[in-house]
């Protein structure tokens, strides 16, 4: 499967690793996946997309709000994606804005770690080795 979602941080950080040409039905799979996760942790919980390894994702605006409902969950804290292309960065900025998430794009998943720990004091020590 091209999406692999989970836990980083139990209940509060969510892991979700996009690889290969990602297609609508893994999409609607991963959102199934998401909103669980998101339902189980606990306020705010944080996702990071990571995008270094996809080749392609679905980019359509309007599909995009329909088929990603985790995207307006309540639990959701911070939407974060890692290396996003050109087309990934424009579609999830305006999707974002829709659902008035809190979002930013990173060269890596690394500095995507680095702000969470920054900006969220109960992860600190919890996301980067020393």
């Amino acid at each position: 499967m091209p999406i692999k979602t989970k836990w980083l941080v139990e209940g509060r950080v969510i892991l979700s690793v996009y690889t290969g040409d990602v297609t609508k039905p893994e999409y609607i799979d991963a959102n199934n996946v998401m909103n669980r996760l998101l339902n189980q942790g606990q306020f705010p919980v944080h996702v990071i997309i990571d995008h270094d390894d996809a080749e392609s994702v679905p980019t359509n605006i309007t599909e995009t709000l329909t088929l990603l409902t985790w995207l307006a969950h309540d639990n959701l804290g911070w939407h974060l994606i890692s290396r996003p292309r050109a087309e990934v960065k424009f579609t999830s900025a305006v999707v974002s804005q829709a659902n008035d998430n809190r979002y930013r794009e990173f060269p890596d998943r690394i500095h995507a770690l680095e702000f969470l720990e920054e900006i969220d004091d109960s992860l600190k020590g919890h996301l980067l080795e020393d």
